[in-house]
């Protein structure tokens, strides 16, 4: 999970990109949450992360930008979504914030797929 900001001069200056960035629109994000364990499975519908930022004062359009890894009958599908919270911007510092996401409700064979990585397995050696 990473939170992406996008820096404005005002608080009524609109969303940048029309609230809907690309990714190689994104030049400032952080990383909050790394928790990638492929041989679990989890059954969670809800996650709280509490995270602190150190980052420049100023006001900013936030973005949540979720990698979720998803086991199906074909193997594992990455889908990626990203949350735009483009109502005002957010003053920085600020004493704490809530972003809610609502993960949409897609069945994984509905997912777009954009191609596959089939790992094999090789002596440590033949990688050079």
């Amino acid at each position: 999970m990473h939170l992406a900001f996008f820096q404005v001069a005002n608080a009524d200056e609109p969303p940048p990109f029309g609230g809907d960035p690309s990714p190689d629109q994104v030049t400032d994000s952080i990383e909050v949450l790394n928790d990638v364990h492929f041989e679990l499975e989890r059954s969670e519908d809800t996650l709280e992360h509490a995270f602190a930022v150190d980052h420049p004062e100023g006001l900013y359009y936030l973005q949540v930008r979720v990698l979720l890894f998803r086991k199906g009958h074909d193997g594992m599908t990455a889908q990626v979504e990203q949350f735009f919270f483009g109502k005002r911007p957010l003053p920085i510092p600020c004493q704490g914030v809530t972003m809610p996401i609502p993960w949409p409700d897609i069945p994984i064979e509905s997912l777009h797929t954009y191609g596959q990585i089939h790992p094999r397995k090789r002596p440590w050696w033949r990688f050079w």
